[in-house]
C-alpha cells in the first residue's frame, strides 16, 4: 500500500508535480491516438500510431514518477493512519476532517495536493494571525507555501483556577510572553516552526488550544508534528505550560 515515507524539498515535489502533469498528458495522447487508430484506422483526422516501445516507456515513467512523488506526500489517509495508531478516530470528507484521540478533540483542513500548486505567480493572500493581518507571497514560483495551506486544531477542557486568558502565536505575536514559558515557546518553535503563524496556542478558561500550519509537501514532517501534538495534548505538557502562563492552583484535566 502506498504511504508517506519521506521528506522532500518544495522546489523537487514541484519539480515532479511537472514532470508528472506533463507525463500524464502524453498519457492521455497515446490512450487517444491508440483508439482512433482502433476504431477510424483510416480516417484523415486519425494521428499516426505512437510505437510501443516509446508508449511504454512513457507509461512507466509516468508510473514511476507517482510513486515517487506519492511517497513524499502526506495524504489523508497518512493523517488518518497516525491518529488510528495514537488510538485515536478520524473522519470526514473533502479536506475537512474532524476526529479524537483520547480527551483531545481534532480539527483539520487539507489542502489539495496537485490542484492547490501552479507554477506562475498569483500574488499575495492575507491571513489573520493573532488577530493582526499577514501578507503572504502565493506565488508558485515559490512552492514552500504549498508546505503551509494545511491546518490542524487540538483542544481540549481543562480546570484552572485564577489567572487569565491568553493567546500566543509563533513570531512573537499574541500576548507578551511570561519568562517562566519561554522554553514552552523555544519547543513549540522547534516542531512547528518560528514563522508567523505556524502555530498558536490559546486558554479562554474553559479549552486549551493547539493550532499549527504545514501540508501535504511537508511529507513524513507533517505525520511527526501530528503525532507530536496528541503526545502534548494527551500528556501533561501543556498542563505545566499552563502554571507557568501563570495559571495558578489546580490546573488539571476537565472530566
Amino acid at each position: 500500500m502506498l504511504a508517506c515515507k519521506y521528506d522532500a524539498p518544495a522546489l523537487f515535489l514541484a519539480l515532479l508535480w511537472f514532470l508528472a502533469y506533463s507525463l500524464a498528458i502524453g498519457c492521455a495522447l497515446i490512450v487517444i491516438a491508440a483508439m482512433q487508430n482502433l476504431f477510424f484506422p483510416g480516417h484523415p483526422l486519425t494521428p499516426p500510431q505512437v510505437p510501443f516501445t516509446e508508449a511504454f516507456v512513457i507509461i512507466l515513467a509516468f508510473a514511476v514518477i507517482v510513486v515517487i512523488w506519492r511517497a513524499c506526500l502526506c495524504l489523508k489517509s497518512d493523517i488518518r493512519n497516525a491518529i488510528e495508531r495514537s488510538g485515536g478516530k478520524l473522519w470526514g470528507s473533502g479536506g475537512r476532517l474532524k476526529g479524537w484521540a483520547g480527551d483531545t478533540s481534532i480539527e483539520a483542513t487539507l489542502d489539495r495536493f496537485f490542484l492547490d500548486y501552479w507554477p506562475t505567480p498569483r500574488g499575495r493572500r492575507t491571513d489573520v494571525i493573532c488577530g493582526e493581518e499577514i501578507d503572504r507571497h502565493c506565488g508558485g514560483f515559490d512552492p514552500r507555501y504549498m508546505r503551509r495551506l494545511a491546518l490542524v486544531r487540538l483542544w481540549t477542557r481543562v480546570q484552572a483556577q485564577g489567572g487569565d486568558d491568553f493567546r500566543i502565536c509563533s513570531g512573537g505575536g499574541g500576548q507578551p510572553i511570561n519568562p517562566n514559558a519561554v522554553a514552552h515557546i523555544a519547543n513549540l518553535d522547534s516542531v512547528f516552526g518560528n514563522e508567523a503563524g505556524d502555530w498558536e496556542m490559546s486558554f479562554d478558561g474553559i479549552a486549551f488550544t493547539l493550532t499549527f500550519r504545514s501540508g501535504s509537501w511537508e511529507g513524513k514532517t507533517f505525520i511527526r508534528k501530528i503525532n507530536w501534538a496528541i503526545a502534548f495534548m494527551r500528556g501533561d505538557g501543556f498542563l505545566t505550560l499552563l502554571n507557568d502562563f501563570g495559571k495558578p492552583g489546580d490546573a488539571g484535566r476537565s472530566s
